[in-house]
Formats: structure tokens, C-alpha cells, sequence
């Protein structure tokens, strides 16, 4: 489909381009090949009448225009996903719902933030509420007193549910500057320094590295987990979407494991009996749209 010369379709690629800023992943993440992204780039520059991404040493950087473009141009492509995602039965912008999530304040952060704000600008009557990740709140999730459980895959809490998988994540080691400690570290070193840890560890994968230890571990939350390390002399293990919201305002370096833990995938999950409630498979699907 054609709008004022552009063909539609492109879009999707020029999203894919200007978030990977390079061809090659780009190309590998949409399927196509080198040829096909590299062609798609010229005739969106030929419609834009700009360069989108021009090369800068060996990386490619968004022009000025490319950067004012990008966040509109995600806006309106999650609102046409969120519209072909939706159930017979179902009015996203009449209903007036209420979906309760259980999730940890990391998810919080690097998740339902966007998620409320992508379901707001489609749904604005629904109202999501977030139940922190507490045995309670998940006693409340296997009773279907809350609508969806977030967690880390590879636990089941109940046998009988749909899930979606969200995200994979990668999970590093931070310091402080006031941390005696150098560039990388065994996971034997690890155990034996002070360390920050969330309070449901048992949960988590730095479970893979956090067994018997001599070094001091203070549990807290996610959230203070960066700001208590920067300045402390404490370290932690922590997922990189976290640690990249906070390095740019908090005085963080990365400590190399020499055996790094494994990338873990994070789902969504519902009661079965939530795949009749379109609303609640909707409401999947936008989980699975914001983690994107």
C-alpha cells in the first residue's frame, strides 16, 4: 500500500534501520537480504529527501532528521500493531478495564512504564496496576486474583497458563568507583565480596553464582540497587537494561565475570482460562509490543 508516494511497508524497515543503525542486523532481524535493506534504505532516503544514516567511522549514526523521525515512527507503528492484534469482542478504545500485573520494580522500569503508556494512547479507559513481585502477590496471581505474572522463564508457578515470551536479557556485574576490585573477576572472587542482591533471589538467575559465600549480600530492591553500588563499596549482578538506564547518571563501571551467566528469557504469563477474555490476550499482546 502506497501513501503520498511511499510504500507503507517500508516503514517497518525504516523503524529496523534506525534502531540497529546498521544494515547487516538490521537485514538479519527483518528476514531479508543485504540487497533488500540496502535498496529499502535508498528509497527512503530518496521520499525523505534525507540521508536517515550516515557513516561515522565504522558506525552509522541517525541524521537530525532520523532522530526527530524515530519516536513518532515507533508511536504509530505500535498503535497499528496494537489495532491488528485485536479480538473480536474487544474495543480497545471503549473498553473500561482493569489489569492487574505482578511484576518486579525492575520489570516496572524497563517495562510497564512503557507499557501503560503504549496501552493509555489505544485503550485510555483501561487502567493497569502493578503488584510487586512478593509471595503475597503471587499467591494472589495462582488464587487469579491478578491477571498476569512477569518472571524469568524456566520456573513454573502454574502448570495451567498461556504465556508470551518478552524479552531475552543479559546479566552484568557493576561497581562503584569506591570498589577495590579490577576489571574482571572469577565467580569465586564474586561470592566473596560485599555484594547487593534482590530480595527474591531465589527467583533469579545470580543464583547461578551467589552459592556458598563468604563475602557480606544485603538484599534490596532493584531500583536501589545501582544507586546503593555507585556509592558504595559493594558490587552486584544486575540485568543490562537496568544498568543502562542508570550508567549515564550514576557513577557505574562493568566487572567482567569470567563466567558469565547465561542470557535468560523473560515471559509473560495468564491463566488458561484468560485465552476466552479477549481482553487478557489482548493485553498479552501489548506486553509482547512495549518490550520490543
Amino acid at each position: 500500500m502506497r501513501f503520498r508516494g511511499l510504500d507503507l511497508n517500508l516503514l517497518v524497515t525504516l523503524e529496523m534501520l534506525l534502531v540497529e543503525r546498521n544494515l547487516t542486523r538490521a537485514a538479519e532481524r527483518l528476514n531479508l537480504g543485504q540487497p533488500a535493506i540496502s535498496n529499502a534504505l535508498s528509497k527512503l532516503r530518496e521520499h525523505f529527501d534525507d540521508e536517515l544514516l550516515t557513516r561515522q567511522g565504522r558506525e552509522m549514526a541517525r541524521t537530525v532528521f532520523a532522530q526527530q523521525l524515530l519516536k513518532p515512527l515507533q508511536d504509530t507503528l505500535q498503535q497499528i500493531k496494537g489495532v491488528a492484534m485485536a479480538r473480536p469482542g474487544f474495543d480497545p478504545s471503549t473498553a473500561t478495564l482493569t489489569y492487574k500485573i505482578v511484576a518486579s520494580d525492575y520489570i516496572s522500569i524497563v517495562l510497564l512504564g512503557s507499557l501503560i503508556l503504549h496501552v493509555e494512547r489505544i485503550a485510555p479507559h483501561v487502567r493497569i496496576e502493578i503488584l510487586p513481585l512478593t509471595d503475597d502477590a503471587i499467591g494472589k496471581f495462582s488464587r487469579g486474583e491478578a491477571d498476569a505474572l512477569v518472571r524469568p522463564a524456566g520456573r513454573t508457578f502454574l502448570a495451567s497458563t498461556e504465556q508470551r515470551e518478552l524479552f531475552i536479557e543479559n546479566f552484568i556485574c557493576i561497581a562503584g568507583r569506591k570498589t577495590d576490585v579490577g576489571a574482571e573477576i572469577t565467580a569465586e572472587q564474586f561470592c566473596t565480596l560485599k555484594r547487593a542482591v534482590p530480595p527474591y533471589k531465589t527467583y533469579w538467575p545470580t543464583a547461578m553464582i551467589d552459592g556458598d559465600t563468604s563475602g557480606v549480600s544485603v538484599p534490596m530492591p532493584f531500583s536501589a540497587i545501582p544507586w546503593f553500588v555507585a556509592r558504595s563499596d559493594y558490587i552486584a549482578v544486575v540485568p543490562e537494561r537496568l544498568a543502562a538506564i542508570y550508567e549515564p547518571i550514576l557513577e557505574l563501571r562493568r566487572i567482567r565475570l569470567t563466567t558469565p551467566i547465561p542470557p535468560v528469557p523473560f515471559i509473560a504469563q495468564t491463566h488458561s482460562d484468560g485465552g476466552g477474555d479477549p481482553f487478557k490476550m489482548w493485553m498479552l499482546d501489548q506486553m509482547v509490543l512495549a518490550a520490543r
